[in-house]
């Protein structure tokens, strides 16, 4: 019978709804489909097609019984360069091996020239054999068959369309089997002969290679295709599964379960229907599993790490795209475009289409963490060290963002919750405040001895346990201040001073690690520069970080080794205008010049004619 074609394209067949659909036609008491047809299955490639279709027969129709195994071909047009082949594949699929056996006994005679050894697994189907190979069945053997041609886009250049469709119109009509195309109709493209070159220029969003073909003549196969895909087709389906149904596919694979959340999240955000870049992420996501066991990992780490490795996987599956400093420069150089040019900014199609599959904002930011995983998916190694160095900095400034937020509530809830007691409120402050090493300066310093001063106002009886959180802390700080660059030193002196300034322990402690971490580090001949570019008004804040926290004993030493240094600092203390942050440094050398005049009769004449020549009559000015 004539069946009428299905169109079913419109909105697309999700799993579900293709699932049912193929229970219907498929089913073997469906008396309208009977005699044979041929069925489309169309979607964009990567979106489980042939995965679908394999667990589609193997749970629906082999395992409920209405199919054996050999009632169903799968046939990949995918590497088939001739007909034959594609006849002798089908027949091994759906015929059992006594009968091609049997079969082959009758066509060995005619054809033995050409077969004078038999491949035993083959049973010497292909070549000549093979266009008469399905013969040893007749139709009624291959009635009601299912044979599955998949890949027919990517059909070889020795077979054309008309053969292709030729076949399939003959098991349809001459043998009455259930033909299953699976293709992906928009990559079908045209099929030409007598191509003289082709060129690779681009690469699409499904990460395959567009060509541009310059050909030798203009016959084209496509209208054989279009010709014949309306005869012989009469029933077409679109799957387009949703992304939970392909998500399913991959699920059970990832081995860190917080990453299923965020894998699946990106999918959606970024609407990825391609089951084998989903491949590609999960491969990446388990390479990186071994951070389950990192016990700092904050939530926020943890999320970053995942998106990075999901957004790098993809845009390197689809484009094998990893120039991520390109990237970065567009996006600042895009909104800025205008500001320096009255020129349209030029828009680059390939990655705006990359910028789709990442998160960001304005600017495309490059943190320590991406750099690691883009290292990682350009050469398969994982620099783990500097990933769990990066990676523990990052979740502790996450750790402390939040303890600085929980302070701050709980400050508002003490003045505002009148039903929260003093006790409980400084228990709960204590608490918070011992949490982090780190607090003077995640609270600032003012607020850090205030918070101290509040605990022993409302529990003077727990002073001593105050004060030994205020040591501690405070030492933690110094021992910090005095690792960090010189030029951050320099901007957060005021801070330090306040430090210091709580009790005598803290600045002796200060004292002795200025000594052991600073002073045994200086170079005089840094110092001189920084005293030079001082004179000369060109100091930098290097410079004033090696000033400042100079000694009187310092100078004093430097004075005695060094004649460079002092002839230096006569020049400096000549000069009328003194930059604040080295007043101290300048009352420290005058300090020191005093104490050698006095401690050496031999330097008296010498120091006090130069403090008649910089007119420094009051060494306390």
């Amino acid at each position: 019978m004539e069946i009428e074609s299905d169109l079913i394209r419109t909105d697309g067949l999700n799993k579900e709804e293709i699932t049912e659909k193929l229970n219907q036609l498929l089913a073997l008491d469906n008396e309208d489909y009977k005699d044979g047809f041929v069925l489309s299955i169309d979607g964009r490639w990567g979106i489980g097609k042939t995965v679908f279709w394999k667990e589609y027969t193997k749970e629906h129709l082999i395992k409920n019984g209405q199919y054996q195994e050999h009632d169903i071909a799968y046939v990949s047009l995918f590497g088939k360069h001739s007909i034959e082949s594609i006849n002798s594949e089908i027949l091994l699929k759906v015929s059992r091996k006594s009968k091609i056996a049997k079969g082959i006994d009758g066509l060995k005679a005619k054809y033995y020239p050409a077969l004078k050894e038999i491949n035993k697994m083959t049973y010497g189907i292909g070549g000549v054999l093979g266009s008469a190979a399905l013969s040893i069945l007749s139709d009624t053997d291959f009635k009601g068959k299912i044979i599955c041609f998949d890949d027919f886009e990517r059909l070889s250049d020795n077979i054309s369309h008309k053969d292709i469709m030729g076949l399939i119109s003959s098991l349809k009509e001459d043998k009455k089997c259930k033909i299953v195309m699976i293709m992906h109709q928009e990559k079908l493209g045209n099929k030409h002969n007598n191509i003289s070159s082709y060129d690779i220029n681009s690469t699409n969003v499904d990460g395959e290679k567009n060509v541009s073909l310059n050909f030798n003549t203009s016959k084209t196969e496509n209208s054989e295709y279009t010709e014949y895909k309306e005869k012989i087709i009469d029933i077409e389906l679109f799957y387009s599964p949703s992304i939970d149904s392909l998500f399913n596919i991959v699920n059970n694979k990832i081995k860190y379960e917080p990453f299923k959340e965020y894998m699946i999240k990106y999918l959606k955000d970024k609407d990825i229907k391609n089951i084998r870049v989903m491949k590609r992420m999960v491969t990446a996501l388990n390479d990186f599993d071994f951070i389950k066991d990192w016990g700092f990992l904050h939530k926020n780490s943890k999320r970053q790490i995942a998106e990075n490795i999901l957004e790098i996987s993809t845009i390197y599956a689809l484009f094998h795209f990893i120039e991520l400093e390109k990237l970065r420069k567009y996006t600042i150089e895009k909104p800025t475009h205008h500001l320096n040019s009255d020129k349209p900014f030029p828009i680059d199609d390939k990655l705006e289409k990359i910028l789709h599959y990442i998160y960001y904002d304005i600017e495309y930011i490059i943190t320590p963490i991406t750099e690691v995983l883009a290292k990682y998916i350009n050469t398969s190694i994982i620099d783990k060290e500097k990933l769990y160095s990066v990676v523990e900095e990052d979740s502790n400034n996450f750790k402390r963002s939040q303890l600085y937020d929980d302070i701050m509530n709980l400050g508002r809830q003490y003045l505002d919750d009148f039903s929260l007691t003093s006790k409980e409120y400084s228990e709960k402050l204590y608490a918070l405040l011992a949490q982090d090493t780190k607090i003077i300066s995640l609270v600032h310093p003012n607020n850090f001895l205030f918070y101290i001063e509040e605990l022993t106002r409302i529990d003077e009886q727990n002073k001593p346990q105050y004060d030994s959180l205020l040591i501690e802390a405070g030492k933690h700080y110094i021992d910090d201040f005095f690792t960090i660059n010189e030029h951050i030193r320099y901007y957060r002196e005021s801070e330090y001073n306040t430090v210091i300034s709580y009790n005598k322990e803290l600045k002796k402690y200060a004292e002795d690690t200025y000594n052991r971490v600073v002073r045994s580090q200086l170079d005089i001949k840094d110092i001189n520069n920084a005293l030079e570019n001082l004179i000369s008004s060109h100091s930098t804040s290097s410079d004033v970080a090696r000033l400042q926290f100079l000694t009187k004993d310092d100078c004093k030493m430097y004075l005695n080794e060094n004649k460079d240094f002092t002839e230096i600092s006569f020049e400096y203390l000549r000069k009328k205008s003194h930059i604040a942050e080295v007043e101290n440094f300048r009352k420290n050398l005058i300090y020191a010049l005093k104490e050698l005049s006095e401690e050496n009769n031999d330097l008296t004449y010498r120091i006090n004619r130069m403090f008649k020549i910089a007119q420094i009559e009051d060494l306390k000015e």
